[in-house]
């Protein structure tokens, strides 16, 4: 059987990737690296939050653009808006989560290539994400995650009015 040597992104050692039997459980953090997964556990275990979110960001961009993704005007648009504005990633992908799917707005212009909405509704998502964890401080329970139930309602039904009816007889009396 053919061998396929690869390095481990994190360790930098060498495996073969072919053989299951050997017990080297490896994944694929990017598209052409390979890595063990136990070092890649390590790895996220390192992680600050900052870079969590990052990530989370990242993902959730790269997955609604697709082809249209440029990494490369992606972090210098999101590194210019933590430097001017003092964003966070975290609050960045709230305020498109809150665009987009709270809101409900087409994410034609996202899809495109476009995160130029963020400024825009940073704040409104700031003030409802706030509200959604103030209501559950007050409430007592301590999780301020969003939850959505979807509730179905009967379609409304018209109701037929009658049509209105005259005499004829009585507009004769009132000519005479």
């Amino acid at each position: 059987m053919a061998q396929h040597i690869v390095k481990c992104l994190y360790c930098g050692e060498h495996f073969n990737i072919v053989p299951e039997e050997e017990g080297i459980t490896w994944f694929k953090p990017r598209s052409n690296r390979y890595a063990h997964v136990k070092c890649g556990q390590e790895q996220e275990t390192k992680k600050t939050q900052e870079e969590k979110d990052f990530d989370e960001l990242y993902q959730y961009v790269k997955k609604e653009q697709g082809d249209n993704f440029n990494f490369v005007q992606f972090k210098k648009i999101t590194d210019a808006w933590i430097k001017d504005y003092q964003y966070t990633y975290s609050g960045m992908l709230k305020s498109l989560l809150y665009f987009y799917e709270v809101k409900g707005n087409s994410k034609a212009k996202l899809r495109e290539g476009s995160i130029g909405i963020i400024p825009f509704c940073y704040s409104q998502a700031y003030n409802y994400y706030y509200e959604i964890y103030l209501a559950a401080q007050r409430a007592g329970t301590g999780d301020y995650k969003t939850s959505s139930v979807e509730i179905e309602i009967d379609a409304p039904v018209a109701k037929v009015l009658p049509p209105k009816l005259f005499n004829l007889d009585m507009e004769d009396e009132d000519e005479e």
